[in-house]
C-alpha cells in the first residue's frame, strides 16, 4: 500500500523545514543545560575536565640522564623533567636545562 501524501505550497514547506530546525536546535541547548546542572548537583564541574596528553620523554633526555653516576640522582633529575613537561616546559628546553 502507497501512502499519498497531499501536495503542500513551498513555502509552507520551507515554514515547517525551518521550525524543525529551529525546534532541534533549542533541544539540543536544553538537553545540554540538563546535562551542565545534574554534574554540578553532583558535586563535578559544569563540563568534563580535558584530558591532557604528554609527550613521551625523548631519547636524548632520557640518555643525559643516564650520564649521571648516582641513582638517586638520576631517580631525581627524571622526575623534575617529567614534572616540567607536566606544567608546560618543551622537551627541548628541559634538555638546555640539562646541558647548562
Amino acid at each position: 500500500m502507497k501512502v499519498r501524501w497531499p501536495w503542500v505550497p513551498r513555502m509552507a514547506w520551507d515554514l515547517v523545514v525551518e521550525e524543525l530546525r529551529r525546534v532541534r536546535e533549542q533541544n539540543d541547548r536544553l538537553v545540554e543545560h540538563i546535562t551542565r546542572m545534574d554534574r554540578v548537583e553532583h558535586g563535578l564541574g559544569e563540563h568534563p575536565a580535558k584530558v591532557r596528553t604528554f609527550e613521551p620523554m625523548p631519547k636524548e633526555v632520557y640518555e643525559k640522564i643516564r650520564e649521571y653516576e648516582s641513582p638517586q640522582v638520576r631517580a631525581q633529575v627524571e622526575r623534575e623533567a617529567q614534572a616540567l613537561h607536566r606544567q608546560g616546559v618543551a622537551w627541548q628546553e628541559i634538555l638546555e636545562r640539562l646541558e647548562v
